[in-house]
């Protein structure tokens, strides 16, 4: 094992497991490293002759990072054995490969699919086109169901129905909803499902393929292929594909996603295998809905390690991170002493912001061990006018994503859809965090009641320490909107 690591996390690269493991950590801890060397020690003993082993992984940066590891570390004849995949381009393939899907009828059409449920288009969630039909028509006789107008129960069935793949009326009725829907007695669920998702659900099994990322319906056909006791081709293709699987950042995976690659690698909660491997951090969940493990069917009773040795971030900006979230009990040790303290700012002026981020910047790139491109700056969406003068000013060069070039400041947009792709696959020596519209981006639920307000601000606080923990040794926090920590935490409460 690597000379790098320390005791605790060569045991959990190593563990002799008869079931799924789960790394869990705080950032900084070495889960990447580890899911890694775990790739690397089961190739070694490689029980599964003419399976790969598929490690996926949250973002293109890992995906590339894997890659590179893999290269250095295994010799030829087991590199053909892995294969590399990021979580969207994985689940895309495997609902869009070029053959049919078990019992659905095929239709080559486009569909458009992101962050983990359908597309919503303007006013209106619009489901697939084989059930978007039955709603409207639904709806024309009626102007509610069991409560619900259209747009909330096109949401209940695409967010809990399809999401936890719920196919008989007892399930639903015992189904945990988010506190911020709407408030549903036993009647209305009754009357919504008899007169809406039991209907829509037989529709749904004609669901075509999509063209975009496979959304939990698509993900719902195929775990039901291979979960079937039946043989068919899909479960033939799919299980004697892979033999292990390995996965970054757990923690972004939906729940028809977990359910999915539980499926895919044989494992139920009574029946757990050693062929799945799982590591993350609960607390830097980029998307506001993640899958119950045991809900799943992937039983890691036993089997779960957390490491508790910080090696990326200082010991002061830790602690500021963790007290954003109340609930969070970390015992990471840090193991970078000294540091600067987080610096928290407001302006009334957006001009005057600009004009202290650039020097700051300015400031921290005076050290000896210098480089430009070690700095993040983190903005709502592009570079304004005022940010791009100033930075411009203090003859500090800039780019809008990522460059290999050492003389430009990263600077990157923390809107949703970007944001795996950009501060979460990355780490720096200090970030610059402007908290201007920070809750735009948390897609967690439309309109202004308290709940949902509440849970926009919990998770907009989760998005925060994500992007403080990206930092080695400074951080920087600023706002000229109003927003600001203390409004966040008290929205949150």
């Amino acid at each position: 094992m690597d000379d790098r690591f320390d005791a605790e996390q060569e045991a959990a690269a190593t563990l002799e497991a008869k079931g799924p493991v789960l790394l869990t950590g705080p950032a900084g801890t070495g889960k990447t490293m580890i899911a890694m060397a775990r790739a690397s020690w089961i190739l070694k003993t490689w029980p599964w002759k003419r399976k790969k082993l598929l490690f996926l992984t949250h973002s293109r940066d890992g995906e590339k990072l894997a890659e590179a590891w893999f290269e250095e570390m295994l010799p030829d004849e087991q590199l053909d054995l892995v294969e590399v995949r990021t979580h969207q381009n994985f689940f895309f393939w495997a609902w869009v490969r070029g053959r049919k899907i078990t019992g659905v009828d095929y239709r080559e059409r486009g569909h458009f699919a992101s962050g983990n449920r359908d597309h919503v288009m303007p006013g209106k969630r619009f489901l697939s086109v084989d059930v978007d039909p039955f709603f409207a028509e639904s709806f024309e006789q009626t102007p509610r169901i069991g409560g619900l107008d259209e747009d909330q129960a096109r949401q209940e069935y695409a967010d809990v129905v399809l999401e936890w793949d719920v196919r008989t009326p007892e399930d639903y009725l015992a189904c945990p909803r988010p506190a911020l829907f709407p408030a549903l007695s036993d009647a209305d669920k009754t009357a919504l499902w008899e007169r809406l998702f039991a209907p829509a659900n037989e529709l749904i099994h004609k669901a075509h393929r999509r063209r975009a990322r496979a959304s939990a319906a698509a993900l719902n056909v195929l775990t039901q292929a291979c979960r079937s006791p039946e043989k068919n081709p899909d479960k033939d293709f799919l299980q004697r594909e892979y033999g292990a699987v390995i996965v970054d950042d757990c923690q972004n995976l939906s729940p028809a996603e977990m359910r999915f690659l539980a499926a895919l690698t044989g494992n139920t909660w009574e029946k757990p295998k050693g062929n799945l491997f799982l590591a993350g951090d609960p607390n830097q969940c980029l998307y506001p809905a993640m899958g119950q493990l045991r809900a799943c069917g992937i039983n890691v009773e036993g089997r779960t390690f957390t490491l508790h040795h910080n090696y990326r971030t200082t010991g002061v900006i830790q602690t500021f991170a963790e007290s954003l979230l109340p609930d969070l009990r970390s015992d990471a040790v840090p193991r970078r002493p000294g540091g600067a303290p987080v610096r928290v700012q407001t302006f009334q002026d957006v001009n005057a912001m600009a004009l202290v981020i650039a020097k700051t910047i300015k400031e921290w790139s005076r050290r000896d061990d210098y480089t430009l491109f070690a700095y993040a700056l983190i903005v709502r969406d592009e570079l304004d006018d005022a940010l791009s003068a100033a930075l411009d000013n203090c003859n500090l060069p800039y780019a809008r994503w990522y460059s290999s070039k050492p003389e430009f400041v990263e600077v990157v947009p923390t809107s949703t859809h970007r944001w795996g792709e950009g501060i979460a696959g990355r780490f720096f020596e200090g970030v610059v965090i402007v908290l201007d519209g920070w809750l735009d981006p948390c897609d967690v639920c439309d309109g202004t009641a308290a709940e949902a307000r509440r849970a926009r601000a919990r998770f907009a606080l989760k998005l925060l320490y994500t992007a403080i923990m990206r930092a080695a040794s400074r951080v920087l926090i600023v706002s000229s909107d109003g927003t600001t920590i203390e409004k966040l935490k008290e929205e949150a409460q």
